[in-house]
């Protein structure tokens, strides 16, 4: 994982439009900023908040920057599934 952020650079981050995630209880929640107001979400539910709720209910985690995983589709595998005979 990249370098962790505290609170503070995890809101200067969400202000500059950078999307950003926490870990709790094991689940991954990501957080989405503007000028005003924070999108957090998990795959249970999304809702947003204000910086100052923000900074109340998530000021003892570490936020990571999120980028979004590349990854590689298997040719073979593509060339594999068209050979089949499709009925």
């Amino acid at each position: 994982m990249n370098d962790a952020l505290n609170i503070n650079l995890a809101i200067e981050y969400l202000k500059e439009k950078v999307t950003l995630f926490t870990i709790i209880d094991k689940n991954k929640i990501y957080f989405k900023g503007n000028k005003e107001k924070v999108r957090v979400s998990n795959p249970n539910s999304a809702y947003t908040i204000s910086y100052e709720e923000f900074k109340t209910l998530y000021n003892k985690q570490e936020f990571y920057i999120y980028t979004e995983e590349s990854f590689e589709i298997d040719a073979s595998r593509d060339e594999e599934y068209y050979k089949w005979n499709h009925k």
